[in-house]
């Protein structure tokens, strides 16, 4: 039932029992280490906790499976019902980092489309590491648009950039996180980012001069968003569950305070650059998303667009000169549509 190859290529059917999906997991662990205590303990507890599920592409990314360095394991069962078990270092930093996760979701979940939380292990005990498990229904956008017709694909961007505009929104009272924001350190940090670009554009091979040139217009950037509001910070379509049109926003590990503008400007290079989806397919629904969020929040698409570029450009530049998260020549086109900053030009109006 297993597919020959490395650890990261290995793959496991679509609905392999659970039990083999353990032994599997243990014999994939890296030897010699703890990755078997660890992922063991975090399979065996969905399975106490949720009884029989099937696992998919166990260590082939963070979407499915088991996560290349053994901190969480996603599940499914039959259908897209989806169980996460988050494991979190066996230390103080630790049990706080999850006990916020839980908090976020806990204090999110009556106004935002968030996960269940299902269970909260905030000591070591009894599987050797604190764990969050949650469930949520639905694919990643990236499996779930590809099957959608063109208007069921825009009406899951509405439904998406009416989520993002409500957790803008959010009162920050009662949230674990710091309020704190300066425009003046989002510009300290853009330069400080722009400069590390050019200092390894070469890691990015035919794509150098491309990051070179967009450092440049990062560097360039000089007044950020005035205001800060609650933030996912890791708004990508690997991490929005959609299921029959609903949405769901999950992995808020990183979310905080932050100008809103940043998930806006990850979200658009997520759709522009991650989607199996043909480049002229990608533009109409990175549209849709920023037309329902203009509405949503009344901030003209110019304006966010915009405000967006240099957040967008951030984020892209990091995947692009450390080829990860799409194809290198995927990241290098949706980065030349974001250079175009003009409306028309880009192709988004």
């Amino acid at each position: 039932m297993l597919a020959s190859g490395g650890e990261a290529g290995c793959y496991i059917g679509e609905h392999m029992d659970l039990t083999h999906a353990i032994h599997w997991a243990g014999q994939a662990a890296v030897r010699g280490s703890d990755a078997n205590r660890i992922v063991l303990a975090g399979l065996r507890s969905l399975l106490k906790t949720t009884g029989q599920v099937s696992i998919t592409n166990p260590l082939s990314s963070a979407r499915d499976g088991v996560t290349p360095d053994l901190t969480r394991a996603l599940l499914c069962n039959d259908g897209t019902q989806r169980f996460c078990v988050k494991l979190y270092p066996s230390c103080p930093e630790g049990e706080a980092a999850l006990c916020r996760h839980a908090l976020i979701l806990s204090s999110l979940k009556d106004t935002l489309p968030v996960p269940d939380v299902v269970q909260l292990l905030p000591e070591a005990d009894p599987f050797g590491f604190p764990a969050l498990v949650t469930t949520a229904s639905g694919r990643t956008l990236d499996h779930e648009l590809p099957e959608l017709s063109a208007v069921a694909q825009e009406a899951i961007m509405v439904n998406t950039a009416v989520a993002v505009a409500a957790l803008h929104n959010c009162d920050p009272g009662g949230l674990p996180i710091d309020t704190t924001y300066d425009p003046d350190s989002v510009l300290s940090l853009w330069r400080e980012d722009a400069e590390w670009y050019v200092k390894n554009a070469d890691r990015a091979g035919e794509a150098a001069d491309l990051v070179r040139r967009g450092a440049s217009e990062l560097a360039r950037h000089s007044k950020a968003p005035p205001r800060g509001s609650v933030a996912h910070l890791d708004l990508t379509p690997y991490n929005i569950l959609a299921e029959n049109g609903a949405v769901i926003l999950v992995d808020w590990d990183h979310a905080g305070f932050a100008a809103p503008h940043e998930d806006v400007g990850k979200m658009l290079i997520g759709l522009l650059g991650m989607l199996s989806l043909p480049r002229v397919s990608r533009l109409p629904l990175a549209r849709a998303f920023l037309d329902a969020y203009s509405r949503e929040t009344s901030c003209s698409r110019e304006e966010l667009f915009i405000h967006s570029v240099p957040f967008a450009l951030d984020t892209i530049l990091d995947w692009v000169v450390g080829g990860k998260n799409a194809p290198r020549e995927e990241l290098s086109w949706a980065t030349e549509r974001i250079l175009k900053r003009d409306w028309d030009k880009c192709g988004l109006a």
